[in-house]
């Protein structure tokens, strides 16, 4: 019953005697039903601080969710290309991009500028080959779930979709984003250490 409760708090549900029945779902309920499936199989989890779900088209055209990015460690790096501190932190995302290239960590750059043409104009020019999406200012969507009000800001979502660390300003991140790719890859690898383990 308990898990039944905490289900219908997480997913909408409307709680009648026994039975269940789906309220009106929100805009993504299946990934509204993983998550709650995932509280119900580690509860302690509830108090965990998770990121909110959101899809965007990448500058390559690339359709992605944070749900698509489950079992990877993720980087959300909002910037623009008018803000001076922005452009002092580049090297230092370069410089992850390149250290944790080939490790479970995903970086996706989100731009608060409006002019679209002169932020592609300018993630070719700085060679950004990372996850690149435009939200147009403060205001944006993914910016307004994030609640950024300053910029440079970033945030790191472990392999479970918890957010784990939130920094405004260029700070050193390497260590807790090194134990977040280490615990992402242990959590890939138990399913085959238990099937190899076997009976």
């Amino acid at each position: 019953m308990k898990r039944l409760l905490y289900l219908s708090l997480v997913c909408g549900f409307a709680v009648a005697g026994p039975k269940a029945q789906f309220v009106k779902n929100p805009q993504n309920a299946l990934a509204t039903r993983e998550r709650a499936q995932l509280h119900a199989e580690k509860p302690e989890m509830v108090w965990a601080r998770m990121a909110p779900d959101f899809t965007v088209t990448t500058i390559d055209g690339e359709r992605i969710s944070l749900d698509d990015l489950r079992g990877k460690v993720v980087l959300m790096d909002f910037w623009a290309t008018w803000c001076g501190p922005c452009l002092e932190a580049l090297p230092h995302i370069h410089q992850i991009a390149q250290e944790f290239q080939g490790q479970p960590l995903v970086i996706l750059s989100v731009s608060l500028d409006s002019d679209e043409a002169k932020w592609k104009a300018f993630v070719a020019r700085n060679n950004m080959t990372w996850l690149q999406y435009r939200d147009g200012g403060f205001r944006g969507p993914v910016s307004r779930l994030f609640n950024v009000n300053a910029i440079p800001h970033t945030f790191s979502i472990d392999a479970e979709g918890i957010l784990q660390d939130e920094q405004i300003g260029d700070e050193a991140i390497e260590g807790k984003l090194k134990k977040l790719c280490a615990r992402a890859r242990a959590l890939e690898e138990a399913p085959r250490i238990a099937a190899n383990a076997g009976p």
